[in-house]
């Protein structure tokens, strides 16, 4: 807290807000200005490099600035150079708006220029964008699909449909073949059992013949 005595006597306080460490100079007196907060800003980026507080960081015996730079050995030049500038205790050597603090950053970027040419004409001297030329477009070809033919077309469905006809009257002509010569070959095998049937049928009766003659020729010599 600070105190701040009028002429008339009376005495004003204020309070101090910050961080010590991060708090310039002129702001830890209760006098902050807008260089304060880049200050500050300054603090909080070294911090967030080397993850120490400021009062972490020894002072350089030759200017009395803090040694922060040996903590973060392969540091860009260009941010090395802008935060050494927003952290000096001198307000006069800091920067003073946000925007100067900015350009410094970006310093070391490469601009980009645009190729110009230079035109004489009617004793002027002039300097003309040259813009590079549009490349075409590419164009692409479509070939027309070609027309359908449909007599083809109807003279392949009757043709397709004609051959369905032959397949299917060869294959009927097939089954009534492999009929007939299936019910050939039944009736054959009927017949042929029949007629061995008969046949030893005709056996039995001719050997029953031959027994009751055998036996009619027994009984006259029993009688004779």
């Amino acid at each position: 807290m600070g105190k701040v005595r009028r002429s008339s006597g009376s005495v004003i306080s204020s309070v101090i807000i910050g961080t010590r460490g991060f708090m310039s100079p002129e702001q830890s007196v209760g006098r902050p200005i807008f260089s304060s907060d880049l200050y500050a800003l300054g603090f909080t980026l070294i911090y967030a490099l080397t993850n120490k507080l400021p009062v972490e960081f020894q002072p350089d015996p030759k200017t009395g600035d803090l040694d922060w730079k040996k903590s973060i050995p392969n540091l860009d030049p260009t941010l090395e150079k802008v935060l050494d500038k927003a952290i000096k205790d001198d307000r006069s050597h800091r920067y003073t708006t946000a925007d100067e603090m900015y350009q410094d950053l970006h310093s070391s970027q490469p601009k980009k220029s645009i190729k110009t040419t230079e035109i004489a004409g009617n004793g002027l001297d002039y300097h003309q964008n040259i813009q590079p030329p549009t490349p075409p477009l590419p164009t692409t070809v479509i070939d027309p699909t070609p027309p359908i033919n449909t007599s083809n077309s109807v003279s392949n469905e009757s043709q397709k449909q004609g051959n369905f006809k032959k397949v299917s009257l060869f294959f009927l002509g097939g089954i009534i073949v492999l009929g007939v010569a299936i019910g050939s070959y039944f009736v054959t095998n009927m017949l042929t059992e029949l007629k061995a049937a008969i046949d030893s049928n005709n056996q039995t009766i001719a050997e029953l013949e031959d027994t009751v003659q055998e036996k009619d020729n027994q009984i006259e010599q029993l009688e004779a």
